[in-house]
C-alpha cells in the first residue's frame, strides 16, 4: 500500500503559491491603466471578439492590436448556453469550441454574466486551476518520493503566469492532466479517466501529457486513461465540423521540425523578443537533462521527450512570441522539474507498470523487490 499523502504541506504550499499569483494578477490589472478588468481576457481593439467586448465594456478603451485568445473564451462563456451566438466572435469557431471547459466553468460560476463580472469569473477559474495544478503536482511528487513543497513548481512555471494573464485554458488542461497522473499512480483509475477527459475538454493537445501513460509498459487497464479522452476529443471535433460551416481561416500551429525556429532565430539575434528564445532554449535543455538522467520515472521522461519534439515543430507565431513559448513549454518544464527533483529516489518502472517504490494499492512487496525510495 502507498503511504497517505502529506496533505497539510501540499495544501499549504499550494495556497501560498496561488495567492502569490493572485496578487500579481490584481497588480497587473491595476497597472494596466484604463483597460482595467478587460485586460483579464486579453482584449484587443482589432481582435475577433472586439465588438462583443465594446458592447459589454462601454466607455472602456480596448488595448490596441489583436489581443489574445482569452477574449474568445469570454465570447463563448457569454453566449452559453446558446453557442451559435458566439460563432461570429471567433476567428476559428471549430478550433475554439473544441476547448469548452474553461468558459463552461466560468458560466457555472456566474450564469448569464457579462462584462466585468464574467471577466472576473474567468480569472477565478484560472486561479482555481493553478491551485489544482499545485495540489496535483505535489501529489505526483510525493508519490514518486519527492518533497511536498514541489507543489509550488506548477505556479512557478513561466507558462502558468502567461496563461493566467492571457485568460486561456492551458493551466486548466495541465492541472487536470497532472491530477489524472496522480490519481493513476495511486490506483484511482476511474477518477483518473474522468480527470483526463476533463483535461482534453480544456485543451485537446494535452493528450501529449497523457499519451506516455499508454506508451510505457503498463497493464492494459491503464490504456483507458488515453483512449477514452482521445475518443471524447475526436467525437467533439467531428460534431463541431458537422455543425459549423467550413471556416475560411487556415492557420496551423505545427510545421516541419525546426522550420519555425529557422524563421524566428534571426529576429531573436536582432533582439526582437529574445526572451522567447531564452525560454525555449531553457525548456529544451531542462527536457534533455531529464532524458539523460538515469533512474527516472518513465512516464514523465516520455512527456519530456514528446514535448521537446513538439516545441521544435511549432510555427513562428508560437515560438516567436515569449508568452506563447512560455505556454507551449509549460508541460515540458513541468515534467522535467518533477523528473529532476524526484528521480534520484525513483528507479525505472517495475513489471507492474508503476515506478519502483510506487506500487498498485494492495500489491505485494516481496523482500527481493524492496522500494528504492529513501
Amino acid at each position: 500500500m502507498l503511504p497517505p499523502l502529506p496533505w497539510r504541506p501540499i495544501l499549504r504550499t499550494s495556497a501560498l503559491a496561488t495567492a502569490g499569483l493572485a496578487l500579481l494578477l490584481v497588480l497587473g490589472v491595476v497597472l494596466a491603466g484604463r483597460g482595467g478588468v478587460v485586460t483579464l481576457v486579453a482584449a484587443g481593439d482589432e481582435g475577433p471578439s472586439a465588438e462583443v467586448l465594446r458592447r459589454d465594456f462601454p466607455g472602456t478603451e480596448l488595448p490596441p492590436g489583436l489581443g489574445h485568445d482569452g477574449q474568445q473564451f469570454y465570447a463563448i462563456a457569454r453566449a452559453l448556453p446558446h453557442l451559435s451566438e458566439a460563432v461570429p466572435a471567433l476567428d476559428r469557431p471549430a478550433y475554439r469550441l473544441q476547448r469548452p471547459l474553461l468558459p463552461v466553468l466560468a458560466w457555472l460560476v456566474h450564469p448569464g454574466a457579462s462584462g466585468p463580472a464574467l471577466a472576473i469569473a474567468l480569472a477565478a477559474v484560472g486561479l482555481a486551476a493553478v491551485a489544482l495544478g499545485c495540489v496535483a503536482t505535489g501529489a505526483v511528487a510525493t508519490t514518486l518520493g519527492g518533497s511536498p513543497h514541489l507543489a509550488a513548481a506548477f505556479a512557478a512555471l513561466p507558462g502558468t503566469w502567461a496563461a493566467l494573464r492571457l485568460g486561456v485554458a492551458d493551466n486548466l488542461a495541465l492541472a487536470l492532466a497532472a491530477a489524472a497522473l496522480a490519481l493513476s499512480l495511486r490506483g484511482r483509475r476511474g477518477w483518473a479517466v474522468a480527470a483526463a477527459v476533463a483535461a482534453v475538454l480544456a485543451k485537446e493537445s494535452i493528450l501529449l501529457v497523457l499519451l506516455p501513460l499508454a506508451l510505457w509498459p503498463r497493464p492494459r487497464r491503464h490504456v483507458a486513461l488515453v483512449a477514452v479522452p482521445a475518443g471524447v476529443a475526436a467525437a467533439l471535433a467531428l460534431a463541431l465540423r458537422w455543425w459549423l460551416p467550413p471556416s475560411g481561416a487556415q492557420v496551423t500551429e505545427l510545421v516541419l521540425p525546426f522550420s519555425g525556429l529557422a524563421t524566428v532565430v534571426p529576429a531573436w539575434l536582432r533582439g526582437e523578443d529574445a526572451a522567447a528564445g531564452l525560454l525555449l532554449a531553457g525548456a529544451c535543455l531542462a527536457g534533455v537533462a531529464a532524458l539523460r538522467t538515469r533512474g527516472r520515472s518513465g512516464d514523465l521522461r516520455l512527456v519530456a521527450a514528446l514535448h521537446v519534439a513538439f516545441v521544435v515543430s511549432l510555427s513562428p507565431d508560437v515560438v516567436g512570441l515569449s508568452f506563447n513559448v512560455a505556454r507551449a513549454t509549460a508541460p515540458l518544464l513541468w515534467a522535467a522539474v518533477l523528473v529532476l527533483a524526484t528521480g534520484a529516489r525513483v528507479t525505472a518502472p517495475d513489471a507492474a507498470g508503476a515506478p519502483a517504490g510506487v506500487r498498485e494499492p494492495g500489491a505485494p512487496t516481496p523482500a527481493s523487490r524492496t522500494s528504492t525510495i529513501g
